[in-house]
């Protein structure tokens, strides 16, 4: 069975709790060249991906795009560090009472202050979280094959008339073909090779030699000069 090595597949699937998001396209290319791109979270999971696509295709420089968005809005944990926040409030009460400054102090300029905040990341399964982005990995390639044999089967069935179109001379006001030009015009019979012409024009217009009219050898030596050289 013949398959197009330029195809797309893309499925979009949740799965505990996380919508996964893969998508292949693939150009034509002598050997085979898999580039994929993804988030940070799913950095690991690269080499796996690459070996899937590997699995199943041979040929083309395929691009897998992956993307992942939690539901549940997990992924980040803020959290306040009150240590910093009170080391920070403290300074600032002092400096208002040493050096008379505005007691001007607000939620919004404290928050800008360096590690007020801290973010913290929820533990990730990375066993699980591959098992589903390889699932979800695993549907994009069957819709990217079955797209990839739709155009070879019609390729298979007539690859001239799926890529080559021939235009109609008439239609593109085009001369006619040279032998087929000249057998209407000129030769009422098929020349055959080697046959002197007997026509005493081309289509361009220009004097052929009839046989009677054709050079001989003693056409082209050389002839005696009319002045001789004295010594």
């Amino acid at each position: 069975m013949i398959k197009s090595m330029t195809g797309y597949g893309r499925a979009v699937e949740t799965v505990n709790g996380r919508e996964f998001t893969v998508e292949l396209r693939s150009v034509n290319n002598r050997y085979l060249d898999c580039s994929v791109r993804l988030p940070r979270i799913l950095s690991f999971g690269e080499e796996a991906v690459k070996q899937a696509v590997k699995n199943a295709v041979s040929r083309g420089k395929v691009d897998v795009f992956i993307s992942v968005r939690s539901e549940s809005g997990d992924e980040v944990q803020v959290t306040l560090n009150k240590a910093v926040l009170e080391s920070y409030l403290t300074a600032m009460h002092q400096m208002v009472e040493e050096y008379g400054v505005a007691d001007d102090i607000s939620v919004s300029a404290v928050s800008r202050l360096p590690e007020v905040f801290s973010l913290e990341k929820p533990q990730v399964d990375e066993e699980q979280l591959l098992a589903d982005l390889m699932a979800v990995t695993a549907k994009a390639l069957e819709s990217y094959d079955a797209m990839r044999t739709t155009e070879g089967e019609a390729l298979d069935k007539d690859p001239m008339e799926v890529h080559l179109v021939v235009p109609d001379p008439a239609a593109m006001q085009m001369p006619l073909p040279l032998t087929e030009y000249l057998t209407r015009n000129y030769w009422p019979e098929p020349v055959k090779a080697c046959e002197p012409v007997e026509r005493k024009r081309d289509i361009c217009g220009g004097e052929l030699f009839a046989p009677s009219m054709a050079p001989s050898m003693a056409d082209f030596a050389p002839k005696k000069s009319k002045f001789s050289l004295k010594q």
